[in-house]
C-alpha cells in the first residue's frame, strides 16, 4: 500500500495538483510525503 501511495504522490506532484477531483488531496500528499514507510502504514 505504501508503495501505491508513493506512486500517486508522484503522479499528483506531476499533474493531478490540477485536477479538480484531485486538488484537495494535498494533506494526504504532505502525510506521504513527510513519512517513512513505518508511518505511512499507519495512516492506513
Amino acid at each position: 500500500m505504501v508503495e501505491l501511495l508513493r506512486e500517486y504522490v508522484e503522479d499528483w506532484q506531476d499533474h493531478l495538483v490540477a485536477a479538480p477531483n484531485h486538488a484537495g488531496n494535498w494533506g494526504l500528499v504532505q502525510l506521504i510525503v513527510l513519512s517513512t514507510d513505518d508511518q505511512a502504514l499507519l495512516a492506513e
